[in-house]
């Protein structure tokens, strides 16, 4: 889905003032949204023609300017030293050691992934599961990303992938923090879904075992050197990027 500023918001500024600060808390109560949000009010479709949305900062919440339904919260977090240094140690330990994680499984191949999108530098990134596969799963029906070859031949790779397994739960709930500051609604509809069907989390070693109270997401998808595809043709901003996949229709 591609999301555009609708003709309210692009062409009329005094529409933002007409956005009573009542009607921007309710619907920060019921969504569960940071204070600090800045809210744009888009149209589903593409327009061609019209330049696509590009946000760079601050805490943004995108919505349908037809029935005010959640479709986006992006937050950007700037490094700000002796203030947030703890929070980027977070960060940083998460994402090196979920890339490592991922890329101990094998490639995903499914989902268009292997589509060369034909850029300069001719790059077109890798993706990367880890987690339990989906039921739907057109090679296996269910059950758990395992190693790939290489790292199944070599028994010190093993060990430091069960190594870095034991790093997962805190992990985690890292993210869990993460997200559910982001959008409170959004993060217990995933946790109620796992709940009603027994979904097993992502960061657990067994299907049957779930250390943490709520599941919010089955498998992670990691995607890095510039990932793109025909389903998502614009490049990643950064180098990595991560993906919390649930049982979400």
């Amino acid at each position: 889905m591609r999301c555009y500023p609708s003709k309210s918001t692009s062409r009329h500024p005094q529409s933002d003032r007409a956005f009573s600060a009542a009607k921007k808390a309710k619907l920060t109560e019921h969504y569960g949204l940071p204070e600090d949000s800045k809210f744009l009010f888009l149209k589903k479709g593409r327009k061609f023609g019209r330049p696509r949305l590009s946000l760079s900062h601050g805490t943004v919440v995108c919505l349908d300017v037809d029935t005010s339904e959640l479709l986006l919260v992006v937050r950007f977090v700037e490094r700000q030293e002796g203030i947030n240094d703890e929070l980027f140690r977070s960060y940083n330990h998460s994402i090196s050691t979920v890339y490592q994680h991922a890329k101990a499984r094998n490639e995903v191949l499914g989902n268009f992934a292997t589509y060369r999108g034909r850029r300069q530098g001719n790059k077109f990134g890798r993706m990367y599961a880890a987690g339990f596969r989906p039921g739907y799963d057109h090679i296996v029906k269910g059950g758990h990303y395992t190693w790939n070859a290489e790292v199944a031949n070599d028994l010190r790779k093993m060990e430091a992938d069960l190594k870095r397994q034991g790093n997962l739960p805190v992990i985690e709930s890292f993210f869990a923090e993460r997200f559910s500051s982001l959008s409170l609604f959004a993060f217990d509809s995933n946790a109620t879904l796992a709940a009603q069907t027994n979904a097993p989390s992502w960061g657990n070693q067994s299907f049957y075992v779930t250390p943490n109270s709520k599941v919010f997401g089955s498998s992670i998808v990691v995607t890095c050197d510039e990932f793109v595809n025909k389903k998502h043709k614009d490049r990643d901003a950064s180098k990595y990027a991560f993906g919390l996949f649930s049982l979400v229709d």
